[in-house]
């Protein structure tokens, strides 16, 4: 029967949408793949998650071979070591499994120990690894799987890409991979950076489209910037920092979190460029012949914009900001502005259209004479 040595053997993870396999491999430089030591299967690029040395998956008595059992194994053996590690009974370990007895308690403290340490040297890794700044690059729309922190932002609720470049970057090669995995998975610790990095993007999000950064998204609209010269401008810059990050892959949830959370960089801001944009067009204002509007109109037409953003955000102002006295006026306070709201749209819109009807004129016998 064929002898393999152990050395020369690989553990490949393989993921699929249902399952999780760990096959037993030999690598081949003539055709450059990895191949399965009992069917002789290709392994593509494409479906490799993890490689590991098969050594990982023998403890130190099992490795501690002597001159008449070398260091080759034939199909028999690797068959049962196979097994054992799809069905979770081996574990990548060079101290004794759980299974073993040497030591009875202090043996147990030993692992405890272990698992101590190894979670100290993760949150360690996790701290070191995601930025400090929440910048992201357009890239991100095609969503990339290649391991590069530029795809971070895009793969921040994938669990197994987190753990894969959580072992590139922090050189974690020195710890089994399914506890790198299950870190990963179960972690607090991971949870509470990720989401306070997931925070800095939206942050970064709003500052960036405050700042005119481009290539930003609102209804399916590249180039969302255009929407900051209309009357709906507070409406679609909201709607474009949930368009966008949701269009990466952010979370849904803690982009709401990050947009209330930092509402000061924009809301209000906004909503008085909305009035503007509606009731003081700088077109005309530029060139004087459009009166300013009437403070008071100003003032409770932001006091309605706060009070209709409320109704339209109210889970999330109650889950992650402030909901301000405007925003809970009575009913009565509200149908008292409106109709006084109404009453000066129509006033206001009526002196933009004079003035630009006059001006119009204007040009038009310019260009006669």
């Amino acid at each position: 029967m064929k002898k393999y040595s152990l050395y020369d053997l690989k553990v490949i993870m393989v993921v699929s949408s249902d399952s999780t396999r760990y096959l037993i491999c030999k690598y081949n430089y003539f055709s450059d793949t990895y191949v399965e030591i009992f069917t002789g299967e290709k392994i593509k690029d494409s479906d490799i998650s993890c490689v590991e040395l098969l050594s990982d998956y023998y403890s130190i008595s099992e490795e501690d071979y002597t001159a008449d059992r070398p260091l080759v194994l034939d199909k028999k053996e690797l068959l049962k070591k196979y097994i054992e590690i799809n069905t979770g009974v081996s574990l990548k370990t060079n101290k004794h499994t759980q299974n073993e007895t040497v030591g009875g308690f202090e043996e147990k403290k030993e692992e405890t120990n272990n698992l101590i340490s190894i979670d100290s040297i993760l949150d360690e890794a996790t701290i070191n690894f995601f930025p400090k700044s929440g910048e992201w690059y357009s890239d991100c729309f095609r969503k990339p799987r290649d391991l590069s922190m530029n795809n971070l932002p895009c793969h921040l609720r994938d669990d197994m890409w987190l753990a894969r470049m959580l072992n590139k970057y922090q050189s974690l090669s020195n710890i089994s991979f399914n506890k790198i995995l299950n870190y990963v998975r179960t972690s607090h610790f991971f949870e509470q950076k990720r989401h306070e990095y997931e925070l800095e993007i939206v942050k970064w999000q709003i500052n960036w489209m405050r700042n005119g950064g481009e290539g930003w998204i609102c209804d399916d609209n590249y180039g969302g910037d255009a929407y900051l010269l209309t009357p709906v401008c507070d409406l679609a810059f909201r709607k474009g920092v949930v368009d966008t990050l949701s269009r990466i892959g952010m979370n849904r949830d803690v982009v709401e979190e990050g947009i209330e959370k930092n509402a000061i960089l924009w809301r209000e801001s906004l909503m008085k460029t909305a009035f503007r944009n509606e009731y003081e067009p700088v077109f005309f204002m530029s060139k004087s012949q459009v009166d300013p509007a009437e403070e008071e109109h100003k003032e409770k037409w932001l006091k309605m914009r706060r009070y209709e953003y409320y109704q339209r955000h109210k889970k999330s102002v109650d889950l992650y900001g402030v909901a301000t006295e405007d925003m809970q006026m009575s009913k009565e306070e509200v149908l008292e502005i409106r109709q006084y709201l109404e009453q000066k749209h129509q006033e206001r819109m009526k002196h933009i259209e004079e003035v630009k009807n006059a001006r119009y004129s204007t040009e038009n016998r310019i260009k006669s004479l």
